[in-house]
């Protein structure tokens, strides 16, 4: 029984009794058993046995910060026994940053670098990690840094410079920029979570510019116009002479209108290919479908993955319900609506596998959808809120058979408007044309009913777009002078005014006469006439009710001479005052700017009229969609910056000064030529050549100079960077300065050479007198310069290949002596002898000799040839050795020996 707590901890029927019991707080319970028969406790209780658990957590403040700033850690034990130990741990370097017996214990944590530690706290019964018994869950601190580099940071006008932004531990939602302070423009802003940024600049006159590198918080984009592109290739020349576009063409994602230009947003989702795009007044995004990856929405700094309705990735087209504030989806299978959250899809009211045409808003913004079943059948859906409601069936009978669609919905002040495409073969009067049209009807939508049945021969409003494009459709059909041939047209909604007004592509294509025609109606109710098909020709059956070309076509110039092209109206969208029309791909001379026009002209025109404000990020481009979004709080036009690097400085001179080095690797110790060279010079100015490693000045040239060389000489390893200036001579402002250049002086290797054991200057006369006197009694007595007599003093010597020396010194390494050598000698000649060496900066020769107080032992050295060890110890480390050797032969006295010194010569 846990007594603290009143929980019965577990209950068995046998002995020992073991229970496992966990406390999730960090508390002393206690705890004692009993005999129970079930109904009462039989006997006394047991002892009271108390349980302590621990806990312990650590926190920082804050998580994220720049370098060189602190974070305050802080470790906190909970119900800790009094003798144990509070311990603060720095996991990522090891460290122990503090310990204490009582319950908290803080420091502070600064890094000087960008990087991530870990903290921990641990319980322990010593101040020993190693036994601790609670370990808390870890805590990390983020340092973040931003540099800046520049290459190079000295060049001619006219030249780029690469500036080159890096960060690690970037923040979220934070992205590197790098901004000229000179000018206040931001060259290059990168991507979230792009931890490396690099852009060019350059600048036509000679000047200095400031550089940094910053961590921002980019600013939000998106209110305005937004346009989907897709890049198109240029024309080219068919075989029969025609010219055409390129079919190829390239998906390029979506842009927004700021500022007097387009500014790339990117790819929804990754996918360059939109199909659609939307603006959602509720939330202020704009809202984009694609051809692959589904739907996502723009919220100011980056595109957010909607997911994909009725479980397609392919995006037919977006609509916005303005009155439920929902996002409608119409897919190839099926319609869906956001419900903020997921998709929700709906279901048809009939016909199974059926497929969605077209969706669209009616009256007081109900949804309407028409779908369709077979080739001259269709139903118009209403959404009630919950599910689809069938407001009519509808059947297109007209008199022209063949292959049937629907090419568009749209409803305007009441009306809503069905687009019929018919593709069919007639015979006429003079030959059999393949003819591909269609017919616009309109009705009432209040009049529509499940029942009514709609044909060419009872609307009110029937619009065969042939009748006004300007090619005598009936002419053509019948043989007439205009010529004959394959009549291939079709029309689209693209969009509604605010006024109603609705605006229609007619794109088509005369094979007769060698035409290719396209344009923009804007569509408004008026009396015009109507045609219909009597059997054998086109005729005008009245006027009527029917939708105005108030605009005409908007047609392209002749082009080669030979064919009519039409850039050809894709999209539309409206601000409430101003409406906007997107084109097709346009690269003609002069019109590459019509990609976009605001406020469509009343006029025929041989070009997209209204005010150009294209064009898009490509000139050949064709425009996909359009969306207005009016949430001008989506913007934030300035960056915030969370930090900035240290400044870089890029210099842009005029004249061509240029600093080269040769050798610029060399032995220690040996010259370089330093050359500047410049195209001219400033009047007055000379050139000085600095070395920036030493801060010294190396040479100075002439006033007026353009040419000037000096030399330069490191003797100990290392390396130097230089640079030349031109100085005002005046002033002695520097004027412009150079590249700059490296020189490495290497290391000379040490070596040792003309190692020599050698005679004193005395001895050496000794020995040519004594040479002397037996080169004329007995020749085989004359001695080499290598035999010395016992007790002569030895001279020793080597030449460095450097003169930097830590320490140098010859060995002798044991000699042979005679047993009536005196005692107590100075050295111990039978073992290795050493003796320094120091060197002769006259000669460069390290020397040393034999002690002359050694001269009562060394007479008893006995005869031979012994070697010797020169070492040499350079001040830079390195260690070199050489050998040399001396012979022994003959004692200074020895009697009658006729080799000794002192037998012929008594004299020393």
């Amino acid at each position: 029984m846990d007594e603290t707590t009143g929980q019965t901890v577990g209950a068995v029927t046998s002995t020992p009794a073991t229970v496992q019991y966990a406390n999730a707080n960090a508390e002393t319970d206690e705890f004692e058993a009993f005999i129970t028969d079930g109904y009462e406790n039989i006997g006394a209780p047991s002892n009271t046995v108390s349980v302590q658990w621990v806990g312990a957590t650590v926190t920082a403040s804050p998580t994220l910060l720049p370098i060189n700033q602190s974070s305050t850690i802080t470790a906190t034990a909970q119900n800790k026994p009094s003798t144990d130990w509070l311990i603060l741990f720095n996991e990522s370097t090891g460290q122990v940053l503090g310990s204490t017996q009582g319950s908290t214990i803080s420091t502070t944590q600064t890094e000087s670098t960008a990087q991530t530690d870990a903290y921990l706290a641990y319980v322990s019964p010593s101040n020993d990690v190693s036994g601790a018994y609670v370990t808390s869950d870890p805590v990390s601190v983020d340092w973040y840094g931003v540099t800046l580099t520049a290459t190079p940071v000295s060049l001619p006008v006219g030249e780029e410079t690469q500036l080159t932004a890096a960060t690690q531990n970037l923040p979220a939602g934070y992205v590197l920029d790098i901004e000229d302070q000179t000018t206040g423009k931001v060259l290059a802003t990168g991507d979230l979570s792009q931890t490396t940024l690099t852009t060019t600049d350059t600048q036509s006159s000679p000047q200095t510019d400031t550089y940094i590198a910053r961590i921002v918080q980019p600013p939000k984009t998106g209110y305005g116009l937004w346009a989907a592109v897709t890049s198109q290739a240029d024309m080219y020349t068919t075989d029969n002479g025609w010219s055409d576009y390129d079919p190829s063409s390239s998906p390029n994602g979506t842009e927004v209108y700021e500022n007097g230009k387009w500014i790339p947003e990117g790819d929804p989702n990754g996918d360059a290919d939109v199909t659609s795009l939307v603006y959602d007044a509720q939330d202020g995004y704009t809202w984009a479908g694609t051809a692959n990856s589904g739907v996502a929405y723009w919220d100011g700094t980056k595109w957010v993955n909607a997911g994909s309705p009725s479980d397609s990735s392919s995006i037919v087209q977006l609509v916005y319900n303005s009155t439920s504030g929902q996002i409608w989806a119409q897919t190839a299978t099926g319609v869906s609506y956001w419900n903020g959250s997921t998709w929700v899809e709906t279901t048809f009211p009939t016909w199974s596998g059926a497929e969605p045409a077209y969706l669209t808003t009616g009256p007081s913004n109900e949804m309407i959808l028409v779908i369709q079943q077979w080739q001259d059948q269709a139903e118009i859906d209403v959404w009630n809120g919950t599910t689809w409601t069938i407001k009519d069936t509808m059947s297109f009978s007209g008199n022209i058979p063949g292959t049937w669609g629907i090419n568009g919905v749209a409803y305007s002040n009441g009306q809503l408007y069905i687009i019929e495409h018919y593709e069919t073969t007639h015979r006429g009067s003079a030959s059999t044309v393949e003819q591909s049209f269609d017919n616009i009807y309109g009705t009432q939508f209040s009049t529509l009913s499940s029942t009514s049945a709609w044909t060419e021969n009872n609307v009110s409003y029937q619009f065969d777009w042939n009748s006004y494009n300007g090619y005598y459709y009936d002419d053509l059909i019948t043989g007439g002078s205009s010529g004959s041939g394959n009549i291939n047209g079709t029309t689209r909604f693209i969009g509604t005014s605010p006024s109603g007004d609705i605006y229609i592509q007619v794109d088509g294509w005369i094979e007769g006469i060698s035409q290719r025609g396209g344009g923009l109606i804007e569509a408004a109710p008026k009396q015009m006439p109507i045609y219909t098909w009597n059997g054998s020709t086109n005729v005008i059956t009245g006027y009527q009710t029917e939708l105005e070309t108030e605009n005409g076509e908007a047609e392209s110039q002749w082009y080669a001479g030979q064919t009519l092209f039409y850039s050809l109206p894709h999209a539309f969208a409206t601000d409430g005052l101003n409406d906007y029309v997107g084109w097709g791909a346009n690269n003609y001379s002069g019109m590459e700017s019509y990609d976009v026009t605001e406020n469509f002209g009343d006029q025929d025109s041989y070009a997209p009229t209204g005010s150009a404000i294209g064009p898009t990020d490509n000139n050949v481009s064709s425009v996909v969609a359009l969306a207005w979004n009016g949430n001008s709080s989506m913007d934030s036009a300035v960056p915030v910056p969370l930090q900035t690097s240290d400044p870089v400085s890029v210099t842009w001179y005029q004249w061509q000064l240029s600093l080269n080095a040769d050798p610029t690797q060399l032995p220690a110790g040996s010259p370089t030529t330093l050359t500047a060279t410049s195209s001219g010079a400033p009047s007055g100015a000379y050139i000085e050549i600095y070395d920036e490693t030493t801060n010294t000045v190396v040479g100075t040239s002439p006033a007026n100079a353009t040419l000037y060389s000096t030399t330069y000489t490191e003797n100990s390893p290392t390396t130097d960077q230089f640079v030349a200036y031109f100085i005002d001579q005046a002033s002695g402002n520097q004027l412009q300065n150079s590249n700059t250049q490296d020189v490495e002086w290497t290391q000379i290797p040490l070596t040792l050479s003309d190692a020599e054991v050698y005679h004193t200057d005395a001895w050496l006369a000794n020995l040519n007198a004594y040479n002397a006197e037996y080169q004329q009694t007995d020749p085989s007595l004359v001695r080499s310069l290598s035999d010395f007599w016992a007790g002569e003093q030895l001279d020793f010597k080597v030449l460095p290949s450097i003169k930097t020396i830590a320490q140098a010194q010859v060995t002798i390494e044991g000699l042979s002596m005679s047993p009536y050598a005196p005692d107590d000698p100075p050295v111990n000649f039978w073992g290795p002898v050493t003796i320094p060496l120091t060197l002769d900066s006259t000669t460069g020769y390290l020397e040393g000799n034999t002690d002359p107080t050694w001269q009562p032992w060394m007479q008893y050295i006995e005869d031979g040839t012994y070697q010797v060890e020169f070492y040499v110890k350079s001040d830079d480390n390195q260690v070199s050795t050489a050998l040399a050797s001396f012979t022994i032969d003959a004692p200074w006295v020895s009697g009658d020996d006729p080799r000794s010194y002192y037998h012929e010569h008594q004299t020393y």
